[in-house]
């Protein structure tokens, strides 16, 4: 079982604070040169897809805090997110993982509430967490995004 995560969380308009975790690999003193670097570029493409400011990143072996600002965005909101469905590439179950102060502009396929995942910020991302994201049950299988929906308040 997979206790490894990275979380950023985002502050939105009403200084309301929302997080978005992914689970990871097992770091070590190996492979956690090789990791670092894409969970920095991961989280370059979470910011990319939401209009939240960040404030904070977790990693399992370290806190940062980002920033203490305000987005300059009143559509900045907590709960306004993208719900990622998402599933383990080699048993298959299915996950579901939340992002907050979600960015819609331009990333809507037209007429639904799902993501565009051709968009460049939306594909960048989905890119990226394919790389680093694994299943919460076992840390070797790594997982596959299903789709990306908009969703509002209340999950």
């Amino acid at each position: 079982m997979s206790d490894h995560t990275l979380a950023r969380q985002y502050r939105d308009f009403s200084a309301e604070l929302s997080t978005a975790r992914v689970y990871v690999p097992a770091m070590t003193a190996l492979t956690l040169a090789g990791l670092l670097p894409q969970f920095a570029a991961y989280e370059i493409t979470l910011d990319n897809i939401t209009l939240g400011v960040a404030a904070q990143s977790v990693i399992t072996l370290d806190r940062t805090v980002i920033s203490a600002g305000l987005p300059a965005s009143a559509f900045a909101q907590r709960e306004m997110k993208w719900l990622v469905h998402y599933h383990s590439a080699t048993l298959g179950t299915k996950f579901t993982m939340e992002i907050p102060t979600a960015d819609p502009a331009g990333r809507l396929i037209p007429g639904t509430d799902r993501m565009d995942l051709t968009e460049a910020n939306a594909l960048a991302w989905k890119t990226s967490f394919e790389v680093i994201a694994v299943s919460p049950d076992d840390d070797t299988d790594q997982c596959v995004v299903d789709f990306v929906e908009l969703v509002g308040r209340n999950l």
